[in-house]
């Protein structure tokens, strides 16, 4: 999800019975294990190149990535539509853009591969940390 190459794994949480809670994100680096919380509006449809679609309303959502920074995962925006007082403007790759060009990256994104998603059992936890370990 930081499109640094290397992988990481994305846990889908469930707290109580909110099933649309958001997910842990652990990436490994310098030795070190770091999991990070996202909300679940905050990355929806993830795909297997690690963007997803994010959305805070109607009117404000896009696609992008999360890189790490600090304690932090920091949001970059691939497409964006943002509202401000019933204006709309969309950026692709931080630039202004029309909306069909905003509209035609995000038919792009959709058609993308899914992440693949395993039910979190012994066995598929040892076949993903095994590939990971590779």
């Amino acid at each position: 999800v930081d499109q640094d190459g290397n992988d990481e794994i994305v846990l889908a949480m469930t707290v109580g019975k909110n099933e649309y809670y958001g997910y842990l994100v652990l990436k490994s680096a310098d030795g070190t294990v770091w999991g990070y919380e996202v909300y679940y509006r905050a990355m929806l449809s993830l795909k297997a190149d690690g963007t997803f679609s994010f959305s805070s309303g109607a009117l404000d959502n896009g696609f992008g990535y999360k890189i790490p920074e600090d304690d932090r995962f920091h949001s970059v925006g691939l497409a964006e539509s943002v509202s401000s007082y019933g204006n709309i403007e969309y950026y692709l790759n931080g630039k202004k853009v029309s909306e069909s060009v905003y509209r035609d990256a995000i038919k792009g994104q959709m058609q993308k591969p899914d992440a693949i998603w395993y039910d979190l059992t012994n066995e598929s936890l040892s076949s993903i940390l095994k590939v990971i370990a590779e």
